[in-house]
Parts: structure tokens; sequence; C-alpha cells
């Protein structure tokens, strides 16, 4: 009698057990892709990062302080910062580069659509010494948008793995190339031989 009582509890509380983890597995998955809070994009930022190796130069990804307009409007080229909730950034650590990529995260009942069009129309592609970017993709996932600009090399595979880390979860995405890309004149006199 106590061995079939025994088999059909043993047996729940496997099905229990196994279920219990697959849940916890499948909060950690999504957890994983979540952009909610500052260290999240960070961490998207860093995985991107990882996982392209040396198809990407060394990055450094920083968050930056939403209170600190200046900055803020410095990256993103915004009219009003103030509506940025969160913003994290991934640079080369060497500046001569042409490469930025960032998540900034918008406050509630920010048209998202609009900040993406202000941003394809302000960002500033020259914003480097000597050198441009060629492409730019700007999209989003919920209210947080991601935004790569840098050569067609760099930004393609980098916005590839962000859309990966979002699980396709992305809103509309806005792509510009710079194909006109002009250094400034420099006054330097040329050598007549």
């Amino acid at each position: 009698m106590k061995k079939k009582i025994i088999i059909p509890v043993a047996i729940i509380l496997v099905i229990g057990l196994i279920t219990t983890v697959i849940v916890i597995n499948n909060n950690n998955q999504k957890n994983a892709s979540s952009l909610n809070t500052a260290k999240e994009m960070k961490t998207a930022l860093k995985n991107i990062n990882k996982n392209l190796g040396d198809t990407i130069p060394d990055l450094e990804v920083t968050e930056i302080s939403s209170n600190d307009s200046e900055l803020v409007a410095s990256y993103t080229y915004l009219s009003d910062p103030s509506i940025v909730e969160s913003l994290v950034v991934s640079e080369p650590t060497m500046s001569s580069q042409a490469y930025l990529a960032f998540i900034l995260k918008l406050k509630d009942n920010t048209n998202v659509e609009n900040v993406k069009e202000e941003l394809l129309n302000n960002l500033d592609m020259n914003r480097w010494i000597c050198v441009s970017a060629e492409k730019i993709y700007i999209t989003n996932s919920g209210n947080t948008i991601f935004v790569v600009m840098s050569f067609e090399e760099w930004a393609t595979p980098v916005y590839n793995e962000f859309v990966k880390y979002v699980d396709k979860n992305i809103g509309k995405t806005l792509e510009n190339e710079d194909e006109d890309i002009t250094l400034p004149e420099t006054n330097i006199p040329q050598v007549i031989e």
C-alpha cells in the first residue's frame, strides 16, 4: 500500500522540480534581454561587444548621467535631453575611430518615433577628427532606443546583434548612409616644387 502512494508522490515531486527549473530558466532568459535599467542596458552593450569580439574595435561601455543634460545632448543631439531617463554609450578606447553605439531609455509618454526621426536628422556622422561614420541604424524596443553609427562593416553586425539580443522585438528601423563624406578644408599651404 505504501509503495502505491510513494510512487505517485515521487512522480509529482519530480514533475514539480522540472517545472520549477524550466520557469526559473525562462525568467532568466527574459531578464537577459530586458532594457529597463541602465545596468541592463550596459549588460546589453557589453554582450554585443563580447559576441562580436575582433569584428569591432576595443570598446568602453559607460553610463551617462541623465542629470547632465549637456553631456546627454552631446551624444544624442536631442533638442530636449530631459526626455532621456537613462543613457549608456559604447565608444572605442581610441577616439580616432568612427564608432558610437548607445542605448537610451525615454521617459514615459515620450513619442519614440519622433525621437528616432530627430536622432536620424541630427546625429553628426562627422563627430570624430579625420574620420566619419558611413552607416547609422536607429531602432527601438519599447521606449528604449538603440543607435549605432560607424563604418558599414562595424555598424551592421552591431545592429544585428542588438536585434538578436532583444529577440527581434524591435520597432521600425531607420537607416542613413553618408555617401558624401567631406572633411573640412585645411589652411595648410601647399608645397610647390
